[in-house]
């Protein structure tokens, strides 16, 4: 399972990229039960599944600022949070990806 947290300018507010096969439906499932405890909802449209079978899914807790994005006190309260949850799931870091214009066209 792939893991990474993605944002787009101006990346005060972080959603988090989750890839996995079909062979890891199980603990994908572990996964958003778990995230939903902590209020993070995966997103209602998902991309059809890749040749390989690979399921792409996006999640995101809705902020109280301009466009459901996050102020800096939900920042500091959201992410650790979302962070050790994550730990049970993935080994190591997750990483941050800052996407740019072309990333999302």
């Amino acid at each position: 399972m792939e893991v990474e947290f993605q944002s787009r300018r101006p990346h005060r507010t972080l959603f988090l990229f989750v890839a996995h096969r079909p062979d890891e439906d199980e603990m994908f499932q572990r996964l958003e039960r778990a995230l939903g405890l902590i209020h993070w909802v995966r997103d209602s449209w998902e991309a059809p599944a890749l040749p390989n079978g690979t399921i792409e899914s996006k999640f995101h807790r809705t902020g109280t600022y301009i466009f459901n994005g996050r102020t800096a006190e939900e920042r500091a309260r959201y992410e650790p949070d979302v962070r050790r949850v994550l730990k049970g799931f993935v080994r190591g870091r997750v990483p941050h990806r800052k996407l740019t214009m072309q990333d999302c066209i």
